[in-house]
């Protein structure tokens, strides 16, 4: 993305990724061993990496972080890159392949003592990404290990809705229209 931006002459744009992607990698190297953040620090990992994404794809895509105005003040502890992986699907499979009109909206919010982060994208759908990268039921390393995670929260709180739940989008003529990963996770828990 770097190496784009220079050679096709945008410098100042460069200049912003380089800076904002050390801010990220620096971030992420403090917070690798931890095995959870606050949903603060988590939220702000997540900005800076779709702040990139948003310099590299430069058009036809917005993002949008809804946060419920219950958790600003709250102390809550989420597993550490817990909403990124996510995000990053969605925009590599969902969003990339996709023309115009490119959007991703996450939002996050409170309902019976759990946390439910909603990461959405009105891309083009998980079954024309796998055709499209003649892939049929890849897992990504980072979603696999959020995942055991979650299964061993569920297991220490025995909270059972804890975990990940994909559903995919169709429009009104039943074509692929995106796709929705809800994410559960008990409050209560120090993650």
């Amino acid at each position: 993305s770097i190496q784009h931006l220079i050679t096709t002459g945008r410098t100042e744009e460069a200049e912003r990724y380089i800076a904002k992607f050390s801010k990220l990698m620096r971030m992420v190297l403090e917070n690798a061993e931890k095995n959870s953040v606050s949903l603060d620090k988590e939220l702000e990992m997540l900005k800076l990496y779709l702040e990139l994404e948003s310099i590299r794809m430069s058009e036809n895509f917005t993002y949008e972080i809804h946060v419920d105005e219950s958790l600003r003040d709250e102390n809550i502890k989420v597993p550490t890159l817990l909403i990124q992986p996510f995000a990053e699907n969605a925009i590599r499979h969902g969003l990339a392949s996709k023309k115009d009109n490119r959007k991703l909206m996450i939002n996050i919010k409170t309902a019976n003592n759990m946390l439910l982060c909603t990461i959405e994208d009105n891309g083009i759908g998980r079954a024309n990404s796998a055709a499209l990268n003649n892939r049929k039921d890849h897992q990504s390393k980072a979603v696999k290990m959020i995942n055991e995670r979650l299964n061993m929260i569920r297991q220490q709180t025995r909270v059972k809705s804890t975990g990940i739940e994909t559903i995919d989008l169709y429009d009104t003529n039943q074509q692929p229209a995106g796709t929705r990963v809800v994410i559960q996770l008990p409050i209560s828990s120090r993650a």
